[in-house]
């Protein structure tokens, strides 16, 4: 039934993400990819196929592929918190917690009233705990 959702909706960018979850779940990481790179393909302009390709790889490790997508979203909207984010993401799934602070700290600064930054400082207050 997706598949048929993004053939009638080909922007309704979670749909990509919620089927490539389902290949995954079922052993078909390879595929997931396919239809997450499909809809970046289909929404060449949008940052979220972006996001939700980069989230994919950071939940499978796939940290590099990870990191890629994500400032890919940095390089075509570098006034966007959505790659700063991501680009956090990936540094503290790595244990990178200096990098990590310093990604997540850019996307308060750049956009403090963001829902990304709302989330960055949540994480930032843990790492902060997390030092002392």
């Amino acid at each position: 039934h997706l598949r048929k959702a993004l053939e009638v909706c080909p922007t309704c960018i979670p749909f990509f993400y919620i089927l490539a979850t389902m290949y995954a779940e079922n052993g078909s990481y390879e595929d997931g990819v396919k239809v997450l790179e499909q809809g970046v393909t289909m929404n060449p302009v949008s940052k979220w196929p972006r996001w939700y390709l980069g989230q994919y790889y950071l939940e499978n490790r796939q940290y590099e592929e990870a990191l890629e997508r994500f400032e890919s979203i940095r390089a075509m909207f570098p006034r966007s918190p959505v790659g700063l984010y991501g680009r956090g993401l990936v540094f503290l799934a790595q244990g990178k917690r200096e990098e990590a602070l310093e990604s997540l700290q850019r996307v308060v600064d750049l956009a403090p009233s963001s829902d990304f930054a709302e989330a960055a400082k949540k994480k930032i207050e843990i790492l902060s705990q997390d030092k002392q």
